[in-house]
């Protein structure tokens, strides 16, 4: 016959039970809690970097989008569109007014940087800026073509969340 030693009295053995209870329970309200807070960091995150523009850009294969926030709080948030390739010269002005207008439409942007990498020396080069004033209707885009910049006002009627083309 073994010897295991006495066994403890029927109360400290439910207080034991008790304690080791409360302390699984307490485990698993906090991994609960990490999960549910790590859970809203990330849904916080990617409603802030995640957009409609960004999922058009990603399905038509034009390149990437990256949303870029102004450290000091006072100019509005604004989307550069990072493409594949460059915007031949001659289409380039229609072509960022309807990516300007698909983003305004898809998301309530009013800004949009477009660049692209140079094959030559793979630096960034921007190709296009186009900031819209929904309030006056007015559209302004600065092209750089030939190596010039050239600055064009438009009055556009674009309604918000009107879809994309």
């Amino acid at each position: 016959m073994s010897d295991t030693g006495p066994l403890p009295a029927p109360a400290a053995r439910v207080r034991r039970n008790r304690l080791w209870f409360l302390f699984g329970a307490a485990v698993v309200l906090a991994l609960a809690g990490l999960f549910a807070h790590l859970t809203l960091r990330a849904l916080t995150v990617r409603a802030t970097t995640s957009t409609e523009f960004g999922q058009y850009v990603s399905d038509h294969g034009i390149g990437q989008v990256e949303l870029m926030h102004d450290a000091s709080g006072f100019d509005e948030d604004f989307m550069v569109l990072h493409l594949n390739q460059a915007v031949p010269e001659d289409r380039l002005q229609s072509q960022v007014t309807e990516w300007m207008q698909t983003y305004y439409q898809l998301d309530g942007g009013t800004t949009l940087t477009i660049d692209y990498a140079d094959p030559a020396t793979g630096r960034r080069v921007v190709q296009a800026d186009a900031v819209l004033d929904p309030a006056r209707h007015i559209l302004t885009l600065t092209l750089n073509q030939g190596g010039e910049r050239r600055v064009v006002r438009t009055s556009v009627s674009w309604q918000r969340g009107a879809g994309g083309s």
